[in-house]
């Protein structure tokens, strides 16, 4: 398997299958309400007045909420988009209508999968805090020294969890089989193929890190002409705003929904690259062998 086949044909299927931008957003559209967040921190209500207590316990709850409605969409996305583009790479036919259908049939196993992934998380995040803190505690020569080891075993630890739950998601639904099946077989890919499993983990993050930069670099040059004229006028404020905003936000759901649909089925052609390794570029690849 070769790398760069996979991120050739993930750019063409983001590209060509433009309606699948949308399950791109949705799926990539969690980590917007960080974005909330962080605005809500700007906010300091005085714990004596009774009125901003109200609105910040309201606001907190509206992005609970907010945040709730992203993460079911996620799934739901994420689900439909590895449908999809098996639907893609077996030369068939795919619509939104079966890959939301998929997502609400595998809805409860992944978020399932999702809750072992972050038990996974958490516990390997206080089994390596617990010995840095008393190290710390002892002498601060200790602590430091001590992060020089924890570190990079929490980021391999971090990419063998990443790998696990990307393969387990892709044998979920290519599969239609339980956690525990699917696990497994994602598993069994990863241990057999270590190598692939880290090379397209790094390809990964240097993907996602540039895309994020170009995103930021493309918004940066639609809002400029906006943000010259908020600055020429009172009138060029209020044209600024009308016009500016709905094309900066739309540049930005369009760049997210791409991104979103790439970064998805390059993980997903990956999968099906393991399970079948000689028809994953081509138009018929298939995911009915088993592991032993």
């Amino acid at each position: 398997m070769r790398i760069g086949d996979l991120v050739s044909r993930s750019w063409e299927i983001s590209f060509k299958y433009k309606s699948l931008w949308i399950l791109g957003l949705l799926a990539e559209g969690v980590w917007f309400s960080s974005a909330f967040r962080n605005e809500n921190n700007n906010w300091h209500f005085g714990e004596s007045d009774f009125l901003f207590s109200g609105m910040a316990i309201a606001l907190a709850f509206a992005l609970l909420m907010l945040m709730l409605v992203l993460l079911i969409l996620h799934f739901l996305s994420v689900a439909g988009l590895i449908d999809s583009v098996n639907r893609i790479t077996r030369g068939g036919h795919y619509s939104l209508s079966e890959a939301f259908s998929t997502g609400f049939k595998v809805f409860w196993r992944f978020v399932g999968l999702w809750l072992v992934l972050l038990m996974a998380v958490l516990g390997l995040a206080v089994a390596l805090a617990i010995p840095v803190v008393l190290l710390f505690v002892i002498h601060t020569v200790l602590g430091v020294l001590s992060l020089i080891v924890t570190v990079p075993i929490l980021l391999v630890g971090l990419f063998v969890f990443y790998n696990l739950y990307a393969l387990t998601q892709r044998a979920i639904v290519a599969r239609n089989c339980s956690i525990g099946d699917a696990l497994s077989e994602a598993y069994w890919l990863f241990r057999r193929n270590l190598g692939p499993n880290v090379a397209v983990f790094l390809v990964f993050i240097i993907l996602s890190i540039a895309i994020t930069i170009a995103a930021v670099m493309i918004v940066l040059m639609v809002a400029a002409p906006f943000v010259a004229m908020a600055l020429s006028s009172t009138a060029g404020k209020v044209a600024a705003i009308v016009l500016g905003v709905p094309v900066v936000l739309a540049v930005l759901l369009v760049v997210e929904g791409i991104s979103g649909v790439f970064l998805n089925s390059l993980y997903t052609l990956f999968y099906f690259g393991l399970v079948e390794p000689d028809g994953v570029t081509g138009s018929n690849p298939t995911v009915s062998r088993t592991p032993q």
